[in-house]
Order: structure tokens, then sequence, then C-alpha cells
């Protein structure tokens, strides 16, 4: 990220390159939350997986006594 006209449009398209990532670079400080906000929406589409998957008890727990997991219907995240 280049903030302001002295910004070095060579180096930060060599980070770009390096962290496989488009450069970003912006005129005036105001610029900054909406190129922040688009950026975390991209990563945070990138990292989140959503899958079928089976429960899995991690520990024992009381309340739990009784109830089949293995027959307990998959989970979706």
């Amino acid at each position: 990220m280049g903030l302001g006209e002295g910004t070095t449009r060579d180096l930060l398209r060599l980070i770009g390159r390096y962290r496989r990532r488009p450069f970003s670079r912006g005129s005036r400080p105001n610029s900054l939350p909406k190129i922040f906000t688009r950026e975390t929406e991209l990563i945070a589409q990138q990292a989140a997986v959503e899958d079928w998957f089976p429960v899995q008890q991690a520990g024992p727990a009381d309340f739990l006594k009784g109830i089949a997991i293995n027959a307990a219907p998959l989970l979706h995240g």
C-alpha cells in the first residue's frame, strides 16, 4: 500500500509480485478505509471454506451422555 504522490510504483509492484497480490496506491488519506475494507473482504473470501463435516467430540461432556454422537447429522460451515 502506498499513499501520496511520492509513492514509488516500481517498489509497490515488486512487493505485490513477491506477495502475489496487486499493489494499492492512494493519493488521499481518506481513501485508506475503502482500500483496507476491500483487501479485508478479499482475504476473508480466500480464508473461508464452507463444507459438510461430521460432529467430533473433543472431550468428555456430561450433558452428552446417552447421545450417539456418531449418529448425528453432518454439520455445514
